[in-house]
């Protein structure tokens, strides 16, 4: 179930749109369906079908759960790089207070 946004759904009877409908707005699909009938008779049918395949057309498809997995991976990647950088970073940071530290402490003494 994806309640972020509409996609067509991989296990539609048809093109998915109305599982889509049903996953994004959690109404049962049935219900969708039936819906879709109704409207398509109060219309003459034309029109409920040509909205029917613009919505197919435009709706993106539901992604699949290995291009999920392969962004989590990108992502933990770059997570993982930004966070090496910090460290170096923050040992670069900490290895000059030191140095400084160091030094004072040198110049106090004398």
């Amino acid at each position: 179930m994806n309640g972020n946004r509409w996609e067509r759904s991989r296990y539609g009877m048809v093109l998915g749109v109305a599982r889509g409908f049903s996953d994004w707005t959690g109404v049962p699909v049935f219900l969708v369906r039936i819906g879709f009938v109704i409207i398509a008779l109060a219309t003459n049918v034309a029109p409920a079908l040509i909205a029917y395949f613009a919505l197919a057309l435009l709706l993106p498809e539901e992604r699949r759960e290995e291009e999920y997995s392969k962004e989590k991976d990108e992502m933990n990647r770059k997570y993982e790089s930004l966070k090496r950088k910090v460290e170096k970073m923050e040992d670069n940071l900490f290895n000059k207070e030191r140095q400084w530290d160091e030094h004072f402490r040198a110049e106090c003494s004398r």
